[in-house]
């Protein structure tokens, strides 16, 4: 059952053909714009698809959001998010002052304030050979360079996309050499490989999971099987000597049941029977008192 979110879509971009995908600036925003319609991805904190018109009105978020300087919801016009510093088209004398700048270390100054994300910094910072720890603020100036001119080569390294055990990058990272799982002619190829995978490993857990809640109720069924299977072991055993307790004795028992049945015969009350026994002392009164 499609959600309405999804059905509402469909309403309006069923057929439509799709004219341009691009990223906005350097953020993690899609944009897919039809004759109609533009489809806006936000890929970030919780996330968000926005349908507006061609011309950037909100028809419909999938969540309706607000934010101090924007908000995301019918009939208003959609704002971008506060726009990041490009790291690739910066140019040095920028990227110099902004680094100096910073209070972060260094592996977070590029994370966050550059929006290259940890993998990426510490990529960068492993070509450049440099301490991902230190200090921003505290790099000099030649060792700047050479972080300035890795992150300029990294968006004209030629793609050759590679598998990691959690993560696909579209080129060989040196910060993770050793642990490359493969690699794929097209990105896309190496996104679908990855993501597969781990679907097919979700459901071999699932099913794992579920294998092993069998086997613990069929443990705990065994575990009561025994229990029980003990409890009547000892029950035969009981069984079995009160048997050969009469086997042993049988003539004596078999005239103690002559007995009681010639006294029933002749009359005699359960009562009667037993104050008889209790003043006699006969072998067979003997053996029932």
């Amino acid at each position: 059952e499609p959600p309405s979110f999804c059905l509402f879509l469909r309403k309006h971009l069923n057929n439509s053909k799709i004219l341009e995908i691009q990223q906005h600036d350097f953020d993690r925003v899609v944009e897919i714009r039809t004759e109609k319609n533009i489809l806006i991805i936000e890929l970030f904190s919780d996330g968000n698809v926005i349908l507006c018109d061609s011309q950037y009105e909100i028809i419909m978020p999938l969540y309706i959001q607000k934010w101090r300087d924007r908000e995301l919801k019918p009939r208003v016009k959609y704002k971008h998010p506060p726009g990041k510093i490009d790291p690739f088209s910066v140019n040095f004398d920028y990227f110099r002052n902004f680094l100096k700048g910073s209070e972060k270390k260094l592996i977070a100054f590029l994370a966050s304030e550059l929006g290259l994300g940890a993998t990426y910094a510490k990529e960068v910072c492993a070509r450049a050979r440099i301490d991902d720890q230190m200090e921003a603020s505290s790099i000099g100036l030649n060792e700047s360079i050479y972080l300035f001119k890795v992150i300029q080569t990294l968006d004209k390294l030629e793609p050759k996309p590679t598998i990691y055990e959690n993560f696909v990058s579209p080129f060989p990272l040196e910060s993770l050499k050793g642990s490359e799982k493969g690699e794929k002619g097209s990105f896309s190829e190496a996104l679908d490989e990855f993501f597969s995978e781990q679907q097919i490993q979700r459901v071999e857990e699932t099913e794992e999971r579920i294998r092993e809640e069998h086997r613990e109720k069929m443990e705990r069924i065994l575990e009561r099987q025994k229990e029980a299977m003990e409890k009547w072991v000892e029950k035969r055993k009981e069984k079995r000597s009160k048997a050969d307790l009469i086997y042993s004795h049988y003539g004596t028992v078999e005239s103690v049941l002559e007995a009681i049945n010639r006294a029933k015969s002749s009359g005699l009350t359960w009562e009667e029977i037993k104050s008889r026994i209790r003043s006699e002392t006969t072998p067979e009164a003997q053996v029932i008192k």
